[in-house]
């Protein structure tokens, strides 16, 4: 299917957009499918070792996903609210003078 937007697949533009993201993955299952290479030959030690490399990058992956997530949240958020005020024609308020205060004398 082709994104509306840009003409491009959607999982390209997302891995244009998240290119950390997709190298994550693809370490995460480098490490898995040599882990599983070394246990099926028996090299326990390095089993072990691509084991735990596969634990720290879907670590990491997961971290930068939600970095990610949170950045585009916020500016999406941020060009809302611009949009909203320019949009609906609403002027940026005034500050209110102070409230008067009576004075014992």
């Amino acid at each position: 299917e082709v994104s509306q937007k840009s003409g491009r697949d959607p999982l390209a533009a997302q891995a244009a957009q998240n290119p950390l993201v997709w190298a994550g993955m693809a370490t995460t299952v480098g490490a898995l499918t040599m882990g599983m290479r070394s246990m099926l030959y028996g090299d326990r030690v390095m089993s072990q070792k691509m084991m735990r490399l596969r634990v720290g990058a879907q670590f990491t992956t997961l971290g930068l996903l939600v970095a990610t997530m949170a950045y585009y949240t916020a500016l999406e958020d941020k060009q809302i609210a611009k949009w909203s005020r320019e949009d609906m024609n609403i002027p940026q308020l005034e500050p209110l003078p102070p409230i008067p205060t009576k004075s014992n004398s």
